[in-house]
């Protein structure tokens, strides 16, 4: 099951928040690529739509990487029905 962790860099923070301002229930899993060149946001929504969750992000991540340095992939996922 996926964890609300943040990363070292809040950073980060500004990007969950435009999620969550359209898509309230998701849920983050934060990582570090091996090289620490790169990190990875998993971002876990009930939208059938992954581009849908990619817009929202798009300019945000080109931003966080042109102020801060920091380079954030996101991968949305469809939260699975229990």
């Amino acid at each position: 099951m996926p964890t609300d962790r943040s990363g070292p860099d809040d950073a980060l923070e500004p990007l969950k928040q435009a999620i969550r301002a359209r898509f309230p229930e998701a849920e983050f899993d934060y990582r570090e690529a091996p090289d620490g060149l790169r990190a990875y946001l998993d971002v876990f929504t009930d939208c059938a739509d992954d581009f849908a969750v990619l817009e929202l992000v798009a300019g945000a991540t080109l931003d966080l990487y042109l102020q801060h340095g920091v380079l954030v992939h996101v991968f949305p996922f469809r939260r699975l029905t229990r």
